[in-house]
């Protein structure tokens, strides 16, 4: 996430700052100039196209359709039932995420941000009982674990930002990928919405596409989980490869290739 002061808008101005670099080399087409971007690069992207007329497309890969905060409960959920989390700790979970992003977006100060977590944590913790507390420990444990994050303006950037405002303002064509086994940024939930989005904009050429079995690193995979990726020898699905590559050449030269 590189610098702590940092955002995804000011990623997005590293990508304007790249496309305006290829534009002045001679031997770059400028009116063919595209954006591949994966997951966060996914939800940057379209921001990117949508302030700039010099990118003629963009392909998510596992990008946003949802709200930040959104893609964060959602993931929650599905990782912890696929890893087996009782659904008792699941539930403790998400409260409990959904209460530190209130936090988070209410309070910018980072000292004060990781003092009213872990005093609402205790609070949480006190209306509980002896077997519900079983549960809650682990969720509290994690919240504990994420703190240097949750006090990043990168963080509350992400959870704040609502992707479908913007895509409504994207006019170049759009491809959007996603692994219906990806438990990072759900398939269907967030390329509904990316298709909402454009449609809503009145974009007149994208195409979403989900591909079975593959997860949020577009690996061919059985679970999805994030345990999972290392474990996986394919970088990548060729079918995904061939999709993009089919997908820009007819859209950049008229054809197939």
């Amino acid at each position: 996430m590189g610098s702590p002061s940092v955002t995804s808008e000011n990623f997005m101005h590293d990508v304007l700052a790249g496309v305006t670099f290829l534009k002045s080399r001679s031997e770059i087409d400028s009116k063919k100039i595209g954006l591949i971007g994966h997951s966060e690069g996914g939800m940057i992207a379209p921001m990117a196209a949508a302030r700039s007329k010099d990118i003629a497309f963009i392909v998510m890969l596992a990008g946003l359709g949802q709200r930040g905060e959104d893609v964060i409960y959602t993931q929650t959920d599905l990782i912890a039932r696929a890893s087996g989390t009782d659904a008792e700790t699941i539930k403790h979970s998400v409260a409990l995420a959904r209460r530190v992003n209130a936090i988070v977006k209410s309070e910018t100060d980072e000292q004060r941000i990781e003092q009213r977590i872990n005093d609402d944590l205790a609070a949480y913790a006190s209306t509980l009982s002896e077997t519900q507390r079983k549960a809650f420990d682990p969720a509290a444990s994690s919240v504990k674990t994420y703190m240097p994050m949750y006090k990043l303006p990168w963080y509350r950037y992400f959870i704040m930002f609502d992707p479908v405002p913007v895509l409504k303002k994207v006019k170049v064509p759009v491809l959007a990928l996603n692994g219906e086994l990806d438990l990072q940024v759900a398939s269907k939930e967030n390329l509904d919405l990316i298709a909402t989005g454009l449609k809503e904009g009145k974009n007149r050429d994208f195409t979403v596409k989900a591909f079975p079995k593959l997860n949020h690193l577009f690996q061919t995979s059985k679970t999805g989980l994030p345990a999972e990726y290392m474990t996986i020898d394919e970088t990548i699905s060729p079918d995904v490869f061939n999709t993009i590559s089919e997908w820009i050449t007819k859209r950049t030269y008229g054809r197939k290739h």
